[in-house]
């Protein structure tokens, strides 16, 4: 069955959420002696744990995304030396820094407008808030491109549930047997779509040592952009997996 839409994670496929981070960490790291002496690496790994072990309640609605970025921080703090009652103004500062620094994944603008020009459906789906998703959607050019959000806090429930890739499938207006789904994250995306009855291609940007299945393509980059396309939208019954 020809592919009728793509559906898409958003961080760190389309929008480069580690770069972003690191360069929003170091800010941090200007204006705080006790961090800047435990080093940019130590406390981006610190950071990055805490966002992966707190962001599910965050996704879900449970929780605002503000109080977490607080306590996240008061945390790093505790762990590194510093004072944990400046934990709300260094995460104050840290989103700020992170607004300001924000980018592409290299190839995502070029992917969306390939996509578009072979008149498939493109809709994002995505564990965060919607404020948080369509901010980065809308400063960075992807709005143009995208046929659709979808994001987990609209409806309580996060990726690899299948509900929500259900209702992005109603979003792009196709079934799951003439979709694809395209990510990074191996649980949430991979799994989360074959869960789903999708088709799943995996991004691999940063040699995750995860053990491969047969059927799930695998790229490591958004280019070139035209072999990714055909991947993408090579028909479900080909019985071709294109793994490189």
């Amino acid at each position: 069955m020809p592919v009728r839409a793509v559906l898409l994670d958003l961080d760190d496929t389309l929008f480069d959420h580690l770069g972003t981070a690191r360069r929003a960490t170091a800010a941090v790291l200007d204006e705080e002696p006790a961090l800047a002496a435990a080093g940019l690496d130590a406390v981006l790994d610190e950071n990055l744990r805490l966002v992966e072990a707190m962001h599910a309640r965050v996704a879900a609605g449970a929780i605002s995304a503000d109080d977490v970025r607080g306590e996240r921080w008061r945390r790093i703090l505790s762990r590194f030396g510093g004072d944990p009652t400046r934990g709300p103004t260094l995460a104050a500062r840290y989103r700020s820094a992170y607004a300001e620094r924000e980018g592409l994944v290299d190839g995502a603008i070029e992917l969306l407008a390939a996509l578009g020009a072979c008149g498939v459906r493109r809709v994002v789906v995505s564990n965060n808030v919607r404020s948080e998703q369509e901010g980065k959607v809308a400063r960075l050019g992807l709005a143009r491109h995208l046929d659709g959000l979808v994001v987990s806090a609209d409806h309580g429930i996060c990726k690899p549930d299948p509900r929500l890739f259900a209702i992005a499938l109603d979003v792009a207006g196709a079934t799951a047997s003439g979709a694809v789904h395209f990510g990074d994250a191996w649980l949430n995306d991979v799994l989360g779509a074959l869960g789903a009855g999708l088709r799943a291609v995996w991004l691999d940007r940063t040699g995750v040592a995860v053990p491969p299945l047969p059927h799930v393509p695998t790229v490591t980059s958004l280019r070139p952009t035209a072999p990714l396309v055909d991947l993408l939208l090579r028909d479900v019954g080909s019985g071709e997996n294109g793994v490189r």
